[in-house]
């Protein structure tokens, strides 16, 4: 009877060790042959896991498997609280987090945030208005005069009583321009301010009387991304020279600002490369040895070099296709204080030239 009595108690025990280990509980760490007393078999049953039904989730982390619902905020608790921290270096889509600036999220590859309390489209302003931003807050303006609003265009068919003349730019582009915004003339100009209407169709200004410009400066913008510019005009009857036409006559001459190119062979001028299209006349100073290379595009242009204290060697380039390898360059260069050189270069069609005039 005791055999039978330890077989069934060893049965049970090995029961609870399968239920434990199924659980993964501790083990109550029985032997073989050991009769648990009455106190022991309730601490047994008493620290079993019961069939839950579920996986509990693990607060170490886990993978919710269906909706979660939080409790409803009240004025002592909220439903899910976001400790403020630093942003995650590598967040998942879906990623929400809290720091001092605010809550963010990582939303389809890139990071949102900090969200803020968007502003309803009716604050600022009236019924009519068009809204615009007013150093934060949102404000409106009545639209008045000759000007009519439709979403999401604004026209003005004239410029509210004020002469043709008394505008300030012409724009050629997308209508007249005006210091109060785009016109779109629906009515011709007067033959009294020079023409017969606009073509916007082609983006043109006509006239069909001779067109007088007062003053010597006239202010255009050029098209709808041109930024505005200015042209001053000489005195007189005079012929305008065009940079793409061959074979005008010059019967006037032009006095030449030389350009100032900096100092070379100090820090990181280690190397002088004539821009010829720059100016006509330049010069720089010698303050350390330097490599002097071939311009760039076809040109010529006189380069005024000074030594200065420092004054080093001056290489010039004549590989990879910059100057040509010629006795034939003129006077030699030095580096005493104070002299002078002047260095021709010119370049056509990629082959380049220089030639050396000493001022000593």
């Amino acid at each position: 009877m005791r055999s039978s009595l330890l077989r069934s108690t060893a049965s049970v025990v090995a029961l609870l060790a399968s239920l434990g280990n199924s659980l993964a509980q501790s083990t109550p760490n029985l032997i073989a042959g050991q009769v648990p007393t009455a106190a022991q078999w309730n601490s047994f049953f008493s620290a079993k896991q019961d069939a839950l039904g579920y996986a509990p989730v693990n607060r170490n982390g886990d993978v919710m498997l269906g909706k979660l619902t939080t409790v409803t905020p009240t004025a002592s608790i909220a439903s899910i609280n976001l400790p403020p921290g630093s942003p995650p270096s590598t967040p998942a889509n879906g990623d929400f987090w809290t720091t001092s600036a605010g809550l963010y999220g990582y939303i389809n590859g890139s990071t949102v945030g900090p969200f803020a309390t968007s502003v309803s489209a009716g604050a600022g302003g009236t019924s009519g208005q068009i809204q615009y931003n007013s150093a934060g807050s949102i404000a409106g303006f009545t639209m008045s005069g000759d000007c009519t609003f439709a979403v999401p265009n604004v026209t003005c068919t004239k410029s509210s009583g004020t002469a043709f003349g008394a505008l300030a730019f012409l724009g050629v582009g997308a209508g007249l321009l005006s210091t109060g915004g785009n016109l779109a003339l629906l009515t011709p100009v007067s033959a009294a301010n020079g023409g017969t209407g606009v073509n916007n169709g082609t983006k043109t200004l006509s006239y069909s009387l001779d067109v007088t410009f007062g003053g010597s400066t006239i202010g255009l913008t050029v098209g709808t991304d041109g930024g505005a510019t200015s042209a001053t005009f000489p005195a007189g009857s005079t012929h305008l020279a065009a940079l793409d036409l061959a074979d005008q006559t010059v019967s006037g001459g032009a006095n030449v600002t030389a350009l100032s190119s900096g100092t070379y062979g100090t820090g990181s001028n280690g190397t002088f490369t004539p821009d010829c299209g720059a100016r006509p006349l330049q010069y720089i100073s010698n303050g350390g040895a330097f490599t002097f290379d071939a311009p760039v595009n076809s040109g010529s242009c006189v380069i005024l070099i000074t030594n200065i204290s420092g004054a080093g060697t001056i290489t010039f380039n004549h590989s990879g296709g910059q100057y040509y390898n010629s006795s034939n360059t003129g006077d030699a260069l030095d580096t005493v204080v104070g002299h002078a050189f002047s260095i021709f270069v010119w370049g056509i069609a990629g082959n380049n030239f220089y030639r050396v005039a000493s001022g000593q």
